[in-house]
């Protein structure tokens, strides 16, 4: 595993240029992540994890789903369900069980909230530059994460 994890931060040339010190973090934060619970996560899901930090999300989707597939590179690395998640342990002891810790689950988020938190960071949770989430793809990770209030 660790070998593949090399080969990805490590990989090709443009690989290494659109391979921020945010996403080697990330990945970095992952292996440990991945070294402390195998045995928790599929062999498929561990190199989802991994992988997903060196590349782009797809970009046929739009709106919301678009939001999906964002959320899905950069959000559930630490916000996932289950052990060793930092940002949902973080959320857990924050709010102790007065609202749900799972950000997909929250119904009080805002998009000038989430928007301050990606661009700005909170604590361990770091800033993400234009160039890793770009306005477009904050707009819509704003949309997939943002609940319509009752009577919308």
């Amino acid at each position: 595993m660790l070998q593949r994890l090399v080969r990805l931060a490590m990989g090709t040339a443009e690989r290494r240029r659109n391979f921020s010190s945010n996403r080697l973090a990330a990945v970095c934060a992952s292996w440990s992540l991945l070294a402390f619970a195998p045995a928790a996560l599929s062999e498929e899901r561990q190199w989802r994890i991994i992988e997903t930090y060196g590349y782009e999300a797809a970009e046929s989707a739009e709106g919301a789903a678009r939001g999906k597939q964002v959320y899905e590179q950069w959000c559930i690395i630490c916000h996932d369900a289950g052990p060793g998640m930092a940002g949902t342990s973080a959320l857990q002891r924050r709010y102790q069980g007065k609202i749900p810790v799972l950000l997909t689950e929250r119904e009080d988020l805002t998009a000038e909230y989430i928007s301050a938190l990606v661009r700005q960071g909170v604590k361990s949770m770091p800033f993400f530059r234009k160039t890793e989430i770009g306005n477009e793809d904050l707009a819509a990770l704003n949309l997939y994460l943002v609940k319509p209030a009752a009577g919308d």
